[in-house]
């Protein structure tokens, strides 16, 4: 049982730092994009929405 959650748990953190990994890839896209097209490269709210409020700079 043990061991079957401590599994259970390590594809759940494989899983993460694979979205994690192809959120920052994409973010950085997103980044070139936006200085290409003369954006600012930050929007706050975006993280805003996502973050809880003690976690907001």
């Amino acid at each position: 049982m043990l061991s079957e959650l401590r599994r259970s748990i390590d594809n759940i953190d494989e899983e993460l730092m694979r979205l994690i990994g192809e959120r920052i890839r994409l973010a950085a896209r997103l980044v070139g994009l936006r200085g290409v097209l003369g954006y600012p490269s930050l929007i706050r709210t975006g993280r805003a929405r996502l973050l809880p409020s003690g976690l907001r700079d």
